[in-house]
């Protein structure tokens, strides 16, 4: 029974992870004997290397006891305050490739209200900066993404030092935090980044980040004044475009996620049943 189940879970994760090369990995971590009565750890694992899908279970037993894990704990957090995903710090894979991750954690929750454990996400970071280094709003823009629990920037091109280091004490941070909504689109104008003026416009996101774009100042009046002399709500344009490109951005990054779990979680709790 125990050989088939593994088989079971090793077909599931493969499926769902061969398709999103954001992920380093992933996995399933059950609570202490909720699968067997007589195994504590069960935790079925894939990760990648280089552009094959592996499976393992080197991380499922006392050594490495999972149920003690930061992100673990995290995820059980999540589960008592009825949140479906949590995302860890930013930290760098001390147990293998040494990139800079993130864990997403989505609680498995039984129809009866038990959690019986959680599938996970492990995020590149490195690929999502990558990705987002080629997302022009203009053609001069630059991105910004913040992950706010723990005030630390993914992804600054404008600052390539600043990345994974926490927020600086510098003007155009304050507004992020004091303005951010994930309901509207905020901005930040005339912020002074090494020697130049730029505009920020900015959106919160449900997940705990904030996502923005630096601009010129001297790109945005430009192009403010070139739609105006077709029509006055040149401005209202510009900031439309903003808003419906930063947030087709913010589903193109998050969406993936949301998916592989949801399909994760389904697969888990039909075979539970």
């Amino acid at each position: 029974m125990k050989a088939e189940l593994k088989q079971k879970f090793s077909a599931i994760l493969e499926q769902h992870f061969s398709f999103f090369e954001l992920a380093l990995g992933g996995g399933v971590w059950f609570e202490p004997m909720r699968v067997f009565e007589d195994t504590q750890y069960f935790g079925p694992y894939v990760y990648r290397d280089n552009k094959r899908i592996l499976f393992s279970w080197e991380l499922s037993g006392k050594q490495y006891d999972y149920h003690s894990q930061d992100w673990y704990q995290l995820g059980k957090q999540a589960a008592e305050n009825a949140l479906p995903v949590v995302w860890t710090h930013p930290y760098v894979d001390e147990a293998g490739s040494l990139a800079p991750m993130m864990t997403v954690d989505a609680p498995i929750i039984l129809t009866n209200g038990d959690m019986i454990g959680m599938a996970i996400v492990d995020w590149s970071l490195t690929a999502l900066t990558a990705f987002l280094e080629t997302v022009k709003i203009t053609n001069n823009s630059s991105p910004l993404l913040i992950h706010k629990a723990s005030n630390r920037i993914i992804s600054f091109p404008l600052k390539s030092e600043l990345a994974m280091q926490t927020t600086p004490d510098e003007a155009w941070v304050k507004p992020l935090y004091s303005s951010s909504s994930n309901t509207k689109l905020n901005t930040s104008k005339s912020l002074p980044i090494n020697g130049k003026l730029y505009d920020l416009y900015f959106l919160g996101t449900k997940s705990g980040f904030i996502l923005g774009f630096f601009n010129p100042h001297k790109d945005i009046d430009k192009e403010v004044r070139a739609v105006s002399q077709v029509t006055l709500l040149g401005g209202a344009i510009i900031g439309i475009t903003f808003v419906v490109l930063i947030i087709f951005i913010m589903k193109h990054l998050f969406k993936p996620f949301d998916l592989v779990l949801s399909q994760i979680k389904g697969s888990i709790k039909h075979s539970a049943r």
